[in-house]
């Protein structure tokens, strides 16, 4: 349970005040330093630890121990003054000085500014016990674009390696349409203001793999720098999201543990399935690395109006029994001043303790004697889900829709937040889930779900096929199978490589501008969906009906199919939907059909997932909705939160949770 503080922000005479109480709530980590450069360096060359040296004593005198950031993600004017090209561009130019991050990490200056930073407080910090761990910079990759010329030699550079010829790149883009054929490397431009197209399907997808490496080889940059002081100290960064900046599947050998800043909607603002988010993200973040090993980096601190203050304890209970090791808020004090003034903390403004001040106390203690029961607990799923980092870069995300449109998911394109609708359906199932890389082993899994799947390699597409023959159950969407990994379209009738084992071809497509309730999908139990964006004309080659059309010139036609390969089975969904009946009441149906049983049977919005350790199993179970729920336990379990025994019928208030373990 842990804190972010920014002293720097504060008078020297303010900070014992605010280690105390810290302490007597019982935090036992603080987070600090990742934006004061220019207190650590306020002229170049001219390093102050001092005023550090003195808030480090502080929290070792009460048994707090300190997250140290770099603090690279805000310059000081003295460097944007030395060299302005230490920052980046976007599409309307080179930035400005002010604000934060946006710095150009292929700038020599600003290579070897931070250089000289990260060795000077490594030599000071690195043999200091107080200091737990270091976080890299913050929220790396965030703008998610870097324009600058730089960047663009280095695109070039990485262009010319993943290629070998500029034939071969020619080939990948498709340059003779539009007669865009380059002769040479250095013909190679970002097309931010092209008359016409723009980026093409190839060069936008290669873009942000050359932004993902470009990120992986900062944080290596400045890991290498911390890795030749520290020994026994743990370095990790703070992801804005575990999907937005850079391919975390890469990140496993850069860290001892990830962490990922948890903004989603708090508990009660919203339909129970934006709590979904958080677990998404939760489940790729552990499964980003094969020991599990990751914690929240940031989390809000108070419920809003129309909530509950339960709900904060409620999203750090999300955390820790997806596998999270800690939790870390944002913020302690609301600073006065900046960007974020009077931002939702811990305290109020005035300095007296926020709404949620029973809640973080309540955690605090139940953590103090839980969390020992779990140390080394892991999560084993047998349900599995496919992330791919290149489908969403190809087929974009957030699509200038805002975090709740994508939380929510009800009117909003883009990989992303098709992976969260499945994603959402999936969660029926009453199982843990894994998000795993395309080239991931899947033999374990009873089900592997795979939204958006356009862009597929021979191998991984093998691979499939050889997982539904040796009897998983797999299942895909519109367009899956149709582009090879440049982009380019498969010369195959859809869905292409999968086309045979699904047992289907699809020869034609109905788009929509816009929801209109014209067409549907009609579930087994007679559940209507409405159909959103695009249908797909299906023709059954071996495959069966599973779920139904309805509409003008669709009504019957087969919507969900289902084919037998081997000893496992596809299921194909042929349209889009922004309707969460339909991904719920699918899944409903495949739990029935293919007899997939929950861990635990729980009412709708109730959420069980499982971890395991050397003592046994525990069996989270949480209402994620703000309405009296009803859970029936079949054999009596001790509920370690409240170390009761627990059986048969039991209420669930709002929000609240539950941790059982069988005797």
């Amino acid at each position: 349970m842990g804190i972010s503080y920014n002293p720097e922000w504060w008078p020297e005479s303010q900070w014992e005040k605010d280690f105390g109480m810290m302490k007597e709530m019982g935090f036992t980590t603080v987070r600090l330093g990742e934006f004061a450069w220019s207190s650590f360096e306020p002229h170049e060359g001219d390093y102050h630890f001092n005023w550090l040296d003195k808030v480090i004593v502080l929290a070792k005198e009460k048994g707090i121990n300190i997250i140290l950031g770099t603090p690279t993600a805000g310059i000081p004017p003295w460097l944007y003054k030395k060299d302005p090209n230490v920052l980046g561009a976007n599409e309307r130019g080179a930035f400005d000085y002010g604000g934060r991050k946006g710095f150009s990490i292929y700038n020599i200056t600003m290579q070897q500014a931070a250089e000289k930073l990260i060795n000077a407080m490594a030599e000071h910090y690195s043999k200091n016990p107080t200091v737990l761990g270091w976080q890299i910079s913050n929220e790396p990759g965030y703008p998610f674009m870097n324009y600058d010329l730089n960047s663009l030699h280095a695109f070039r550079k990485w262009l010319k390696d993943h290629y070998g010829t500029i034939q071969r790149l020619n080939e990948a883009w498709g340059g003779t349409f539009w007669s865009n054929q380059y002769n040479d490397w250095d013909e190679i431009m970002f097309p931010l203001n092209s008359a016409e197209g723009g980026w093409r399907a190839g060069s936008r997808v290669d873009y942000r793999r050359f932004f993902s490496d470009s990120f992986l080889w900062w944080i290596n940059f400045e890991s290498d720098i911390l890795k030749k002081y520290v020994k026994d100290q743990f370095i990790f960064t703070n992801w804005p999201d575990m999907r937005w900046s850079v391919n975390t599947y890469k990140t496993e050998s850069l860290f001892q543990i990830t962490a990922w800043d948890n903004y989603s909607a708090m508990p009660g603002t919203c339909d129970y399935h934006a709590q979904f988010y958080a677990t998404k993200n939760h489940d790729l973040a552990r499964c980003s690395r094969k020991d599990q090993l990751f914690f929240v980096s940031e989390q809000g601190t108070q419920a809003p109006t129309n909530s509950d203050q339960t709900a904060v304890r409620l999203q750090t209970y999300l955390g820790f029994a997806h596998g999270s090791q800690g939790t870390m808020f944002y913020e302690w004090r609301p600073p006065l001043a900046g960007n974020e003034q009077a931002y939702k903390s811990v305290l109020n403004v005035d300095g007296s303790y926020g709404p949620a001040e029973k809640e973080f106390r309540r955690m605090v203690k139940e953590f103090g004697r839980i969390g020992k029961q779990l140390v080394g607990a892991t999560t084993d799923a047998d349900i599995g889900m496919i992330y791919s980092y290149d489908n969403q870069w190809e087929q974009g995300f957030w699509q200038g829709k805002s975090l709740f449109e994508m939380t929510t998911t009800t009117s909003a394109d883009g990989y992303d937040i098709n992976f969260q609708r499945f994603y959402n359906g999936v969660k029926v199932l009453g199982r843990n889930v894994d998000i795993v890389a395309p080239e991931a082993s899947k033999n374990k899994y009873k089900m592997m779900v795979v939204p958006g799947l356009q862009m597929v390699s021979e191998q991984v597409a093998k691979q499939l096929e050889d997982y539904v023959r040796q009897g998983g159950i797999l299942v895909l969407d519109p367009m899956s199978g149709t582009r090879d990994m440049d982009a380019r379209t498969r010369p195959l009738i859809p869905p292409g490589v999968f086309a045979d084992i699904a047992g289907i071809k699809i020869r034609t497509t109905l788009l929509m501008s816009k929801t209109t309730g014209q067409y549907q999908m009609v579930l087994p139990d007679g559940t209507k969906a409405t159909v959103s964006k695009m249908l797909e004309g299906v023709e059954l080659s071996g495959a069966k009906k599973m779920v139904s059309f309805s509409g003008k010139g669709m009504e019957g036609k087969p919507a969900v199919t289902v084919n037998q390969i081997g000893k496992g089975f596809v299921v194909y969904v042929s349209a889009i939907s922004y309707d969460k009946k339909f991904y719920d009441g699918l899944f409903a149906h495949l739990a029935k059909q293919f007899k997939i049983d929950p861990l635990l049977k729980v009412p709708e919005g109730v959420e069980v997932v499982s971890r395991k350790n050397s003592t046994g199993e525990f069996l989270f179970v949480m209402n994620l909705t703000d309405t009296e729920k009803t859970v029936y336990l079949p054999k009596a379990m001790t509920e370690i939160i409240s170390n009761k025994q627990r059986f048969g019928t039991m209420i669930f208030p709002a929000f609240e949770v539950a941790i059982f373990k069988a005797d």
